[in-house]
């Protein structure tokens, strides 16, 4: 979005509130264009090193890191070349900039407060473009070239124009806190990295194609959504810097439904099933991790590799309603499914909620009643076992109110016991905040 930045910047600051406008309103301009910071910092090391180190003080963050453009993995590649977003990267980087501009609102600074806020908000725009939050090379070999015409996928995702009269979606309350408000900010964009890829096929389908009217629908939600986010990041830091969030805000945020955030898909040792047999949850041995390797998201047949989301399958594959039986009472709701044995991994920290309620048990379609493990697991503590238990299909449920530490970064759903003919149901899981 290189030649757009700046466009998207100055729809956000239209769609803030008058007194925020008001504040900002004789650096709009600048606003705007500081959005375009770290582009312009980048081409500053070859195009004018002497106007490098000015740039870098605001596109350089506190970890000697340069302000992401794209989601970024674990070694803080960005995901058009890298590997499996890092989510705890975004977080940061959000973090790190809704700090700045808070802090320097709070100083009635409008300088810096501006040149924060429109860097911040380039990262925002950024990891909301389908262009940038696709690895390019698998890119390129779905679509590859054709022989008759060089089709620059990344260069068009970035440049497509927007309608911006049609963006008017008012900003909304990201969170209570920085912290809160940064982890739910990058919670979302991540929701729609999910969202982006499934939009891929058909948005380069259409670009190839010349059908200008769908590359402009598929584009416009996307540019819509960045804006949207962009004014809410910036709205956002007004209210926290005022000290002045109403009752009916702060409500809203006191609670979190688990399936509304998005799943870890991260291959790392911190997922090891030899970790969770240690502490007696009956997973599977592998001989051969490399064939099946550690994962934060996994699951057995039918499912394929991963948990279903608000639904569950059998062994056919035919969608079923997500209930469970408790005695008489039939139970139901959002919540997860998977296989026998699964791993179902997100991003929660410990700073902002304290607790994880949820309803676990086998699905009562299964067509066996084998006993099965249910456990809630923080790989980030001492004492990774939050909270574990065991039920068979006509066992009953297990109710869950598992404490999180301080220092839990990523929780997971465990579930270990039985064969391909049964389902693991995860029901209402809900989030409680530590405010």
């Amino acid at each position: 979005m290189s030649g757009l930045h700046d466009k998207m910047g100055a729809r956000a600051f239209q769609l803030l509130k008058a007194n925020e406008q008001n504040f900002w309103k004789d650096a709009a301009a600048e606003l705007s264009h500081c959005c375009d910071y770290p582009d312009i910092h980048l081409g500053s090391q070859w195009e004018a090193p002497e106007k490098e180190p000015f740039y870098a003080r605001y596109c350089v963050m506190g970890n000697g890191r340069v302000a992401p453009h794209g989601p970024q993995d674990k070694d803080w590649r960005g995901a058009t070349f890298g590997d499996v977003p890092d989510p705890e990267k975004l977080h940061y980087a959000l973090r790190y900039y809704l700090e700045k501009v808070v802090h320097y609102l709070g100083k009635k600074d409008i300088t810096e407060s501006v040149r924060f806020a429109g860097t911040g908000a380039h990262v925002i725009q950024d990891c909301s473009n389908p262009g940038h939050v696709f690895n390019n090379l698998l890119l390129n070999r779905l679509f590859p070239f054709n022989g008759k015409k060089l089709i620059f996928m990344h260069r068009i995702m970035d440049s497509w124009p927007i309608a911006l009269d049609k963006v008017k979606t008012p900003p909304v309350l990201l969170g209570r806190t920085v912290e809160e408000a940064a982890y739910l900010l990058g919670e979302k964009i991540i929701a729609n990295m999910d969202k982006i890829s499934a939009d891929m096929v058909p948005l380069c389908q259409a670009i190839i194609a010349g059908r200008d009217r769908t590359v402009s629908r598929i584009m416009q939600k996307w540019n819509a959504c960045a804006i949207h986010l962009t004014a809410s990041f910036w709205h956002t830091a007004f209210v926290l810097a005022s000290g002045r969030i109403s009752s009916a805000s702060a409500k809203r945020f006191a609670v979190s439904d688990l399936t509304e955030h998005p799943v870890v898909t991260a291959y790392d040792d911190r997922f090891d099933r030899l970790k969770y047999i240690a502490a007696g949850i009956p997973f599977y041995k592998n001989l051969y991790p490399e064939g099946d390797p550690p994962r934060a998201n996994m699951s057995t047949n039918p499912y394929p590799f991963e948990a279903a989301v608000n639904c569950a399958y059998d062994a056919e594959g035919n969608p079923l309603p997500l209930i469970l039986r408790d005695g008489d009472t039939e139970l139901s709701g959002n919540g997860f499914a998977a296989g026998a044995y699964s791993v179902i991994t997100f991003t929660v920290p410990g700073t902002v909620y304290r607790e994880l309620e949820v309803t676990a048990g086998i699905h009562p379609a299964s067509k066996n009643n084998c006993e099965a493990v249910f456990a809630i697991w923080c790989c980030d503590s001492d004492k990774p076992l939050l909270a574990s238990g065991k039920t068979s299909r006509d066992g009953g449920v297990i109710r869950f109110n598992a404490l999180l530490p301080p220092e839990c970064k990523t929780l997971s759903l465990l579930t270990a016991g039985g064969d391909g003919r049964s389902s693991s149901v995860w029901l209402n899981p809900i989030l409680k905040s530590k405010i």
